[in-house]
């Protein structure tokens, strides 16, 4: 297994507003948006790609890094108190083994569709924030046992490790939050030394979080604006069944490299929730050929409830 998780060989080009909007069709086929100029190349219309770009990107922020840095400081301290239902003992007793029966020791985060932090309204926020800080918490988990390992003597295991954060409702406050504030825990020293390396996105760059390098990584989406799901599920399938020609006819641009999580936390593959995050029979199938539900989290309503850990079924 790789040790570390990395952009592909050939990152693809730098884009722009005008290149958010496209159909899936294009993620479908490279693992990527097309830049603008190589869709209009083609002959082809820009059609929306994310749900919420319809709208556009907000441009003026609710609230800045520091007011939201002190809200995370209040509610990392609620969650430790477990003042929210999403925390419950499961997370002190059992995730750590089940991350762990999921095929290995799993290093990296890729979080998708948390939300705005710094331009969603107050009662957006909330939901974002505590999203945010779940998928903080699961580094809290894995960096713990990091800490066991090193004291043992056994290396560090988060040494180089990434958390991707990817939401096409980032604006540039939030990817600076995300990319110098939110993992910074002088007590952790996550961003020391780039122990972990943060990757923040609003381009659809985020899902090389999923590159044939990182295969020890866990996926996490809760209350989703986009089909998440749908998206994981079929860019992973279509890789996985090309044949060696037909990759080489992509030319190396992450198609057949990209690699199942060991682990996923999302909605029940079988329910849809509510705004965009419905499920399909290619969704149902997909999850249950290759993973095992193992853990509901507490129903909480603020992420729309059902939501599960599910894990790499052991024959994967």
């Amino acid at each position: 297994m790789s040790s570390a998780m990395g952009p592909p060989a050939k990152p693809p080009p730098k884009l722009t507003p005008k290149d958010l909007e496209h159909h899936n069709e294009y993620y479908d086929r490279i693992g990527r948006y097309k830049t603008t100029e190589e869709i209009e190349s083609e002959g082809k219309s820009i059609q929306s790609y994310w749900v919420e770009i319809n709208e556009g990107r907000p441009y003026e922020w609710k609230r800045p890094p520091s007011k939201v840095q002190s809200r995370f400081t209040v509610l990392k301290e609620e969650g430790k108190e477990r003042k929210f239902p999403e925390y419950d003992d499961y997370w002190h007793t059992k995730l750590l083994d089940d991350l762990n029966q999921a095929g290995g020791v799993i290093r990296n985060i890729v979080a998708m569709d948390l939300g705005s932090l710094c331009y969603s309204e107050d009662h957006q926020f909330e939901i974002a924030a505590r999203a945010h800080l779940f998928a903080f918490n699961i580094l809290k988990v894995l960096s713990d046992a990091a800490n066991k390992s090193k004291e043992s003597g056994k290396g560090d295991p988060l040494r180089g490790a990434v958390f991707v954060c990817e939401d096409v409702r980032y604006g540039k406050y939030d990817l600076n939050f995300l990319h110098t504030d939110y993992l910074s825990d002088g007590r952790e020293g996550w961003l020391s030394d780039r122990r972990i390396r943060p990757y923040t996105s609003n381009e659809g760059m985020g899902w090389w979080g999923t590159d044939g390098g990182n295969g020890d990584y866990i996926f996490i989406t809760l209350n989703p604006m986009n089909p998440i799901r749908q998206y994981l599920a079929r860019l992973l399938s279509k890789t996985e069944n090309l044949t060696d020609s037909e990759r080489a006819a992509e030319k190396g641009i992450l198609m057949g490299k990209l690699i199942k999580p060991r682990a996923i936390i999302c909605r029940d593959a079988n329910k849809s929730g509510e705004y965009q995050d419905p499920t399909d029979p290619h969704v149902k199938d997909w999850f249950k050929k290759y993973y095992d539900q193992v853990h509901k989290f507490e129903d909480e309503k603020i992420f729309g409830g059902d939501i599960w850990l599910y894990t790499l079924k052991p024959n994967v």
